[in-house]
């Protein structure tokens, strides 16, 4: 069974996601991007374009291919209401460290929001978002 590939991105200087539209990367170093390009998830603005060493501007976050009890798509780094952080570990999504994410993990969970945006919903997380 095959799963959509695709992937988002947190602008770590603006503190804003974007949706990744196209993407391809140097297999020697996975920090330098040849070709990155960002729309804004509101839909206001164009397409940003980069090229050069990402990792200090940008976190990259992949889709894991499985949608929420409401059908929203769930990313690395979001935060499931009775299930606690995605994180993509040792070749495979899990939850809270080490529970692989699974169809039948999230079919009664939600997307309560991520890791950038939303840290005061993860226990001990700050409240400066």
């Amino acid at each position: 069974m095959s799963r959509e590939i695709k992937f988002r991105a947190w602008d770590k200087h603006e503190r804003k996601m974007y949706q990744v539209t196209a993407l391809q990367w140097d297999a020697a170093n996975p920090c330098k991007f040849s070709k990155l390009e960002l729309l804004s998830l509101d839909g206001l603005y164009t397409v940003r374009r980069f090229i050069g060493d990402a990792c200090g501007i940008y976190d990259i976050l992949e889709y894991t291919g499985i949608k929420d009890r409401k059908g929203a798509e769930i990313y690395e780094g979001d935060i499931l209401d009775n299930l606690g952080v995605v994180e993509f570990k040792n070749g495979s999504f899990v939850v809270n460290g080490w529970e692989p994410i699974g169809e039948m993990a999230v079919e009664k969970s939600v997307v309560i929001g991520n890791i950038y945006e939303h840290r005061y919903l993860i226990k001990g997380g700050d409240s400066n978002g």
